[in-house]
């Protein structure tokens, strides 16, 4: 990253990127056996606000803040930008997998809100460094 480039954080700092988060429960254990904190995350930004669920490991002491969440959301984002072939060979999944695809199509409708939440500025945070 050169100086005039801009990171994610800054534009949602530039943004005024605000959350308010609402923890769902602790220590929860899913189908697969992960142990993690449950989180509704509600971003807020110029009058716009998407609610997401967000999860964290245990390793994660604090509760998640409006930056972690927006920075999951375009990882997702991204993921759906390749076609279904291409999403499952960068994550190791089987692309004749229903689960696989249940996954890419979640990636897509993340991607869809998070251009309405973003608006014109969905390119910009899409192309920045994510640090």
């Amino acid at each position: 990253m050169n100086a005039t480039e801009t990171t994610v954080r800054e534009l949602a700092q530039r943004d005024g990127l605000t959350a308010d988060v609402f923890q769902l429960g602790a220590h929860i254990r899913d189908d697969d056996g992960w142990e993690h904190n449950a989180y509704s995350v509600t971003l807020r930004m110029d009058g716009r606000q998407i609610t997401t669920p967000f999860r964290q490991g245990m390793g994660i002491r604090e509760q998640p803040v409006a930056f972690d969440v927006l920075e999951s959301l375009l990882l997702d984002a991204s993921s759906s930008e390749d076609d279904f072939s291409e999403f499952c060979a960068s994550f190791g999944l089987d692309d004749d997998s229903h689960q696989a695809y249940r996954m890419f199509r979640a990636c897509q409708r993340t991607a869809r809100k998070l251009e309405a939440f973003l608006g014109t500025r969905f390119g910009e945070y899409m192309d920045e460094d994510r640090s």
